[in-house]
C-alpha cells in the first residue's frame, strides 16, 4: 500500500496536502517502445480456447499479480487450475513499463515489487548492489514479467495475447443483462471472441504519462520544441550531437526529478542549464528509511493525542491540512522525508522516493520556478502562469538571438500527473460485480 494513496484516501474535500498537454509535434515523439516481441497476436489467437473462466483485460503489475496468485494458490484437488486469457494493447506484459522513458526504475528496493511467487531483486552474484538495495531498470522489469508470463504459459492454462483491444463498454453491457448466462461473450480486436465467466479489469490504476497525455499549456510546435520525457534518451544519446544547450522541465514529480537526475549525471549537463519549473513544493521519501502508510498514520494519530487540546480542537486538527502536516514534520525530525528548500514548506506529498544523493544532486539546479503551472510558451520561450506571470528564458549570449536561444532549449514534458488517473471513472466501480472484477486499491 502506497503512502500518497492513503493520504488522498483519507483527506477531506478541504485538505489541500494531495496525492495528487503536448501537443503532438510528431507521431514519433509520442510512439510506444515496443520491446520484448513475443508470439504474434494472430498466432496465439489461432490457439485460444472458445471459453475461459476468467478474461484478464491488461498485463501490467496489478493484472500479472492477480494472475499469478490466481494459479499459484488454486488448491482444489477436485478440479484442474482456472483457464485464463490475459490481453494487452502492447505486444508484452509489463504494462507502463513498456511505454515508461528509458531511464526510468523502480522508486524504491526492487523486493518490494512484483508477483507474490517470483523474486524481482537480484542476488549478489548477479549484481554488484546489496539484494535489498537493487532497484530493477526498465528493461530489467520487462525482461522480469516476460518471464513470469512464460512461467504461467508453461506450467497453468494461461494464455497472453498482446497487440490485442478490448471495448470496456461491453462491460456495461453485460452488467446490465438480464439473462443469468454462466458465461458471457466478448468480442476482442480484429473480430476475435471469446466467452468468460469473469472479466478482470486490470487497467483502472494505469497511470497517466507524458508520452500519452498531453501538456494543458500551448504552444507553437513548429517554433517551441516540447517533447515527452522519453525524447531525452534519443536526443541526448552519447552517438550523435544534441541540438539543445538548454532544458526546461517542467513537472515537479518523480519523473521530473528523474529528468534532472538524468541530465545531470549521464549527459553530464550543466546546472545552470537546466531550468525547473516547480507548480507546487511536495515533500519526498527518503529512499534511505522507507515508512509505511501505517506507521505514519499511526505517528500523526500519536501526535494528535499528545496535543494539549479539548475533544472539538482535536476534530478540527483532524479535519485540517495540520494533522498530516504535523506528522510529515516529525518524519522529517525522523529522517524519513526530505524537502528541497528548508525555507518552504510543502504542501504536496506523491510518494516520490529519492536518496542522499540524488536530492543533493537536484538541489544543484538554482533556476527554480515557483510561479504555480505554466499557461503558455511564447515563441520567443517566454513562459505565462497562471498567476499571471511571466517568464523569459534566462540563457543570454549578445551574439544569439531569442529565436536561436529557443532553438536551442529543449522545453520537457513532465507534467502529466502520473496519479491522476484520468482513464478512471468518477466513481469506481464495484469491486466484485456479477460478471467483473475491477482491481483496485483497497484500504
Amino acid at each position: 500500500m502506497h503512502l500518497h494513496h492513503l493520504v488522498d484516501t483519507l483527506l477531506l474535500s478541504s485538505l489541500s496536502i494531495t496525492t495528487l498537454s503536448l501537443l503532438l509535434p510528431t507521431a514519433t515523439a509520442f510512439s510506444s517502445p515496443n520491446t520484448n516481441p513475443i508470439m504474434t497476436n494472430a498466432a496465439v489467437a489461432s490457439s485460444l480456447p472458445s471459453r475461459v473462466d476468467y478474461l484478464v483485460i491488461g498485463g501490467g503489475a496489478t493484472a500479472m499479480a492477480f494472475c499469478d496468485s490466481l494459479l499459484r494458490n488454486h488448491h482444489h484437488s477436485s478440479s484442474s487450475s482456472p483457464s485464463v486469457v490475459m490481453v494487452d494493447n502492447h505486444n508484452a506484459p509489463g504494462g507502463q513499463w513498456n511505454d515508461s522513458y528509458e531511464f526510468v526504475r523502480l522508486h524504491q528496493p526492487s523486493d518490494m515489487y512484483g508477483v507474490e511467487s517470483t523474486k524481482l531483486e537480484l542476488t549478489d552474484d548477479e549484481s554488484n548492489v546489496e539484494e535489498e538495495a537493487h532497484r530493477a531498470t526498465r528493461k530489467e522489469i520487462l525482461k522480469y514479467y516476460d518471464e513470469v508470463r512464460a512461467s504461467l504459459e508453461k506450467e497453468y492454462d494461461f494464455h497472453f495475447v498482446g497487440e490485442t483491444t478490448f471495448d470496456v463498454g461491453q462491460l456495461e453491457q453485460a452488467d446490465d443483462s438480464n439473462n443469468d448466462d454462466d458465461y458471457k461473450t466478448y468480442m476482442l480486436s480484429q473480430d476475435q471472441s471469446i466467452s468468460a465467466r469473469k472479466v478482470v479489469d486490470g487497467r483502472y490504476l494505469q497511470p497517466d504519462l507524458p508520452v500519452f497525455i498531453p501538456p494543458k499549456f500551448k504552444f507553437d510546435s513548429s517554433v517551441v520544441h516540447c517533447l515527452p520525457v522519453n525524447a531525452l534518451a534519443t536526443t541526448t544519446t552519447t552517438t550523435t550531437t544534441t541540438p539543445y544547450s538548454h532544458y526546461v522541465i517542467i513537472g515537479a514529480g518523480k519523473t521530473g526529478m528523474d529528468a534532472i537526475v538524468y541530465l545531470l549525471q549521464t549527459c553530464n549537463v550543466d546546472p545552470s542549464d537546466i531550468m525547473w519549473i516547480v507548480p507546487n513544493e511536495a515533500w519526498i521519501t527518503a529512499r534511505e528509511n522507507i515508512g509505511s502508510c501505517l506507521e505514519f498514520l499511526h505517528d500523526c494519530t500519536a501526535l494528535l493525542d499528545k496535543a494539549q487540546a479539548d475533544t472539538q480542537d482535536k476534530k478540527n486538527i483532524i479535519a485540517s491540512t495540520n494533522f498530516f502536516q504535523r506528522g510529515f514534520v516529525e518524519w522529517e525530525k525522523r529522517g524519513k522525508i526530505y524537502r528541497f528548500d528548508d525555507d518552504i514548506l510543502p504542501t504536496k506529498f506523491k510518494d516520490a522516493t529519492l536518496s542522499k544523493m540524488e536530492l543533493a544532486l537536484i538541489q544543484n539546479v538554482k533556476r527554480v520556478v515557483r510561479n504555480g503551472r505554466v499557461s503558455s510558451i511564447d515563441n520567443d520561450g517566454t513562459m505565462h502562469f497562471v498567476d499571471g506571470t511571466a517568464l523569459p528564458l534566462p540563457w543570454k549570449d549578445d551574439d544569439t538571438s531569442s529565436s536561436v536561444m529557443v532553438d536551442k532549449t529543449l522545453f520537457v514534458h513532465c507534467s502529466a500527473g502520473a496519479f491522476n488517473y484520468s482513464k478512471q471513472t468518477k466513481k469506481p466501480p464495484p469491486i466484485f460485480g456479477r460478471y467483473r472484477i475491477s482491481i483496485q486499491d483497497v484500504y
